[in-house]
């Protein structure tokens, strides 16, 4: 643990002159053990660390802790963006059945069969039809379901010109299960979903989350053409946090 905290401390060097002390101790309690990742999140940005710089330090983190050349072959062979490891616990979380690595995030193997489907209505039947979307929704699904701990933002914000779905953009049905999901969700801070479609009925479906999801500080919802009654809806559920943190044009 020693040499592995060292070696982080000489990683994170180049962002010291920017971090105050007490960032850098919670850095070097976090490379040597004695701080979880979901605990270092927390307090980071308690302290005032920005997003960027705290997921900057977990993803470098989780590439420090990969899977021992025993698990990788126990494993069998995998894609290295989704490496499948054994049951066991890793960064104090204990996993009853096999778990693969996506971003970062340790996530159960989901049986291919012999699983009830989730109830409908549901925020597992939300992230199931995020994750059968592939791509943008399969992230969507890593970062809003319970085995995130520690990343904070989502950016779902269309920058391609052909959009995120096939034939469009993110529309209502999308943001529909994006926002079941973020209500329940107790980890992110910062969504964008800028440049998409997600329409009058999208806007309210967010509305509904965000009047129960109070950890959320920035939401990103410009380019997607609201109109007013919508902004005003989505504004009042936001409520008494700051005014900047929610962007609508």
């Amino acid at each position: 643990k020693n040499s592995k905290a060292r070696k982080l401390r000489c990683d994170f060097c180049d962002m010291a002159s920017e971090a105050s002390a007490a960032a850098l101790q919670m850095r070097a309690d976090l490379a040597a053990g004695r701080m979880s990742m979901s605990e270092y999140a927390r307090q980071a940005r308690a302290a005032g660390e920005t997003i960027g710089a705290v997921a900057a330090v977990l993803k470098e983190h989780a590439a420090s802790a990969k899977p021992t050349a025993t698990q990788a072959e126990a494993a069998g062979p995998a894609e290295a963006s989704a490496v499948t490891i054994p049951a066991g616990t890793y960064f104090g979380r204990t996993h009853g059945g096999p778990v693969h690595v996506v971003d970062g995030i340790y996530l159960p193997v989901v049986s291919a069969a012999g699983d009830a489907p989730p109830a409908e209505g549901s925020v597992e039947a939300s992230l199931a039809w995020l994750r059968a979307q592939g791509g943008w929704g399969a992230r969507a699904a890593e970062r809003l379901g319970p085995d995130n701990d520690f990343l904070l933002d989502l950016d779902l914000s269309d920058t391609s010109g052909g959009g995120k779905v096939a034939g469009g953009k993110i529309g209502p049905e999308a943001a529909m299960h994006v926002a079941r999901a973020l209500a329940d969700n107790r980890v992110l801070t910062s969504l964008n979903l800028g440049d998409n479609a997600l329409g009058a009925e999208g806007a309210h479906h967010l509305a509904r989350a965000l009047t129960t999801n109070l950890l959320l500080t920035e939401v990103v919802l410009s380019g997607n053409g609201l109109d007013d009654a919508s902004k005003a809806v989505l504004t009042s559920a936001w409520g008494d946090r700051v005014p900047a943190g929610l962007q609508l044009d």
